[in-house]
């Protein structure tokens, strides 16, 4: 058996018992999910449109008024919180960080 990145990488082998954890590199990926993902990274892509066009599908089957996919729970966590305090207001979303003109 070919030894994977990680044992090549001298790195312990990890029995993950406890389900999706961030710390453990969150889960393993089905071969389909694998093949599906070959296949898009042999070809490139506007990410706006991506990201726009996959909200759109998201939505149209969660039934969601809008969706956005995010790479990770934290990142999404940053989006949701930016546009809380931003209330969704363009001008106020190009300032982020700086949320001190965010003001209730």
């Amino acid at each position: 058996m070919t030894p994977n990145i990680y044992q090549q990488l001298g790195l312990k082998k990890v029995i993950n018992a406890c389900g999706k954890m961030t710390i453990l590199g969150v889960s393993s990926v089905a071969p389909e999910v694998m093949q599906a993902t070959a296949r898009a990274a042999s070809a490139f892509v506007e990410i706006d449109a991506l990201v726009e066009k996959t909200g759109e599908l998201v939505s149209r089957y969660t039934g969601a008024e809008d969706s956005y996919i995010t790479s990770c729970a934290s990142a999404g966590i940053a989006i949701a919180v930016a546009a809380a305090i931003t209330h969704g207001d363009r001008a106020r979303v190009a300032l982020m960080p700086d949320s001190s003109g965010n003001g209730q």
